[in-house]
């Protein structure tokens, strides 16, 4: 719990935040702490990753699948959000690398996606993202088109105890319409 206290100190002195984060090289330190485990994962199982298709969900400015093509680089990749300024970041990024043959992004609705249209894939990423959605079951029936046997999805959640650590403000304003999931509730 110490390190949703600091964030909230953090958070609390905006110049503060600037600094430390412009040190860290990343603006969003909230994003490198939630999401240092899938990126410890993927480097792990860096060889699982190569040569697959892998599609993220809510890829923000590209995070993760810059992540993966760095530590996999013959893995093909899209990124789809719902933020097209963070798209075009995305973009703007993937530019300034030349690796626009591996990365895609694209500004969509996941929700309302027709994901069929792009074939299938080896892995799906739900970094964050089903907290911020009305029916989650409903969307991940919705994935089933892209999935072949072998496919793996990747999802990681709040847990109920976000909103202590982080704050009910925090919650609200990065859009989470559920306090969290527990394993069960994933499973199901």
């Amino acid at each position: 719990m110490i390190v949703g206290k600091y964030i909230g100190k953090i958070e609390s002195k905006s110049n503060f935040l600037k600094i430390v984060c412009g040190l860290l090289g990343h603006l969003d330190l909230h994003t490198q702490i939630r999401t240092k485990p899938i990126i410890k994962y993927i480097k792990k199982n860096k060889r699982s990753f190569e040569n697959k298709n892998i599609i993220e969900i809510g890829c923000s400015k590209g995070n993760n699948c810059f992540e993966i093509y760095f530590a996999s680089v013959k893995a093909k990749i899209l990124g789809f959000d719902f933020n097209c300024e963070e798209i075009k970041r995305a973009n703007e990024i993937l530019n300034k690398f030349g690796i626009v043959k591996n990365i895609q992004f694209f500004c969509a609705d996941a929700t309302k996606y027709d994901y069929s249209t792009i074939g299938k894939v080896d892995y799906v990423l739900l970094i964050d993202f089903i907290e911020h959605i009305n029916e989650p079951e409903k969307f991940i029936e919705s994935l089933k088109t892209i999935l072949n046997e072998e496919s793996e999805i990747i999802v990681s959640v709040p847990t109920y105890l976000y909103k202590k650590v982080f704050g009910n403000n925090f919650h609200l304003r990065v859009g989470h319409v559920k306090d969290g999931y527990n394993l069960e509730e994933l499973n199901k």
